[in-house]
């Protein structure tokens, strides 16, 4: 058996040191051959320095796309694979010892499954704030947390999907699968999301089958500049310009261009958010706070479809 570990990176040399390290102490390989591919996206930084100093302790090789985006960055690591399965992970993660040895059985156990997926858990800059995390369950998603316990296959349901950060295709269906350069993380998309969802529901719908792995772990980073509600907001913003995208509001009423209902939600849901954050617990507030960055984000979609309509 040979795979491939991806790995997207712009800008976070110093976090994706941390990442490489960890994979110098996997465990329980035996009988695989496994190569670790690094896609600089254009970083300006020390990247390559830092892959280059792995040189002797990982089976590893740099690529480098100069097109920003990671839909872009995925699709070179992609081209490059030399693996029967491509096992991808973040620039921002620490993996756990046994994290590649969990792939490896399962690959190993169903053979006729072509999508896997593993726990991310989170690993906080310091103490979270209290409000965070009272409401931790209903906006883990927006930090790429997922952490399904049990065993189980995988489902298209929204919350069963595995999350970029960890999961696996196999490399064939992944070609024939590439990621969307619309979707995804980009400098102009900082909140950019979905790109690797839409692949594994793809796949999925098409009746090939998922395993969830709950001894695959990796720990995300969630740096203090992300412990605010002003991440929340952004990522949803995020999610609410790839649901725009997807629908039709042709046939609706409209305010400057925008959907009457999207500009009469978005006032209506800011000043709830602001007079609950103002007297109410952040149970009550959190869901208009996601709520408006949604609609938000649809908003922000359709007005950049009208700029780039205009000749």
């Amino acid at each position: 058996m040979k795979l491939t570990v991806a790995i997207c990176t712009w800008n976070r040399a110093t976090l994706l040191r941390k990442t490489l390290e960890s994979l110098t102490a996997q465990r329980n390989l035996r009988g695989v051959t496994w190569e670790v591919l690094v896609v600089n996206n254009n970083c300006t930084d020390e990247t390559d320095t830092v892959i280059a100093a792995f040189d002797s302790r990982l089976p590893i090789r740099r690529l480098h796309e100069p097109v920003p985006g990671l839909s872009n960055a995925r699709n070179t690591a992609i081209a490059a694979a030399a693996g029967d399965y491509i096992v991808w992970t973040d620039d921002d993660v620490v993996v756990c010892p046994e994290w590649l040895s969990a792939y490896v059985q399962a690959f190993r156990t169903w053979p006729d499954h072509a999508v896997f997926g593993g726990g991310i858990r989170p690993e906080f800059e310091g103490k979270p704030p209290k409000w965070l995390v009272s409401v931790w369950p209903d906006v883990e998603i927006a930090f790429a947390i997922r952490n399904i316990p049990m065993a189980q296959d995988l489902s298209i349901a929204v919350g069963k999907e595995p999350f970029g950060a960890n999961f696996a295709v196999r490399s064939d269906l992944q070609r024939s699968h590439p990621y969307d350069s619309r979707l995804g993380k980009s400098p102009r998309r900082p909140y950019g999301v979905g790109e690797e969802t839409l692949v594994i529901r793809t796949i999925l719908e098409e009746g090939y089958l998922g395993r969830w792995l709950p001894d695959a772990v990796v720990h995300h980073w969630v740096p203090r500049s992300r412990q605010s509600t002003r991440h929340i907001r952004n990522y949803w913003k995020g999610h609410g310009m790839r649901r725009a995208m997807s629908e039709d509001f042709s046939d609706q009423p409209v305010l400057l261009g925008i959907p009457q209902w999207m500009m009469r939600a978005r006032l209506e849901y800011e000043v709830r958010y602001r007079m609950g954050r103002a007297i109410g617990p952040p149970r009550k507030w959190i869901q208009d706070l996601m709520r408006v960055g949604e609609v938000e984000g649809q908003i922000a979609f359709i007005r950049g479809s009208q700029r780039r309509r205009v000749p």
